[in-house]
């Protein structure tokens, strides 16, 4: 299993509202696509952000609105590959994600929420060209 972090180009940043999401790709041995697999991806999730799940178009006919992956710790395979979504909170921290299926696990993947707070849209470019410490000194 194979799991690629996707964020704005500054990282996942603390304001509550910023998403990222991570691509999750079943693979073999020789690094390809089993585009076969339909299994159960288990998540495990740690850290200061909200692990919003996935989506599974296709795999139940939602009669049942309790079979819905979305805000679940798990998604299905489809084709081999899938998506997650985590949010952001408002607090500066780091994130885990541990992805497992059939007790394959994938590498974690780790984030940090970086801090952004009270700063325009057009400011982003300013401030990600500033040094770690011109960044704290707007804190």
């Amino acid at each position: 299993i194979h799991l690629t972090l996707h964020t704005d180009t500054n990282g996942l940043k603390a304001d509550g509202n910023d998403v990222a999401y991570v691509d999750i790709e079943v693979t073999d041995e020789n690094g390809d696509i089993c585009p076969l697999c339909y299994d159960k991806i288990d998540f495990e999730f740690s850290g200061d952000g909200v692990f919003l799940g996935g989506y599974n178009s296709g795999k139940f006919d939602f009669e049942d609105k309790h079979e819905s992956v979305i805000h679940k710790n798990y998604v299905y395979a489809e084709c081999g590959t899938n998506r997650v979504l985590i949010r952001s909170t408002e607090n500066v921290g780091k994130l885990k994600l541990k992805a497992n299926m059939n007790g394959i696990t994938a590498e974690v993947l780790k984030l940090k929420i970086i801090l952004l707070r009270n700063v325009r849209l057009t400011e982003y470019t300013k401030i990600a060209k500033m040094t770690q410490t011109e960044r704290n000194l707007r804190r």
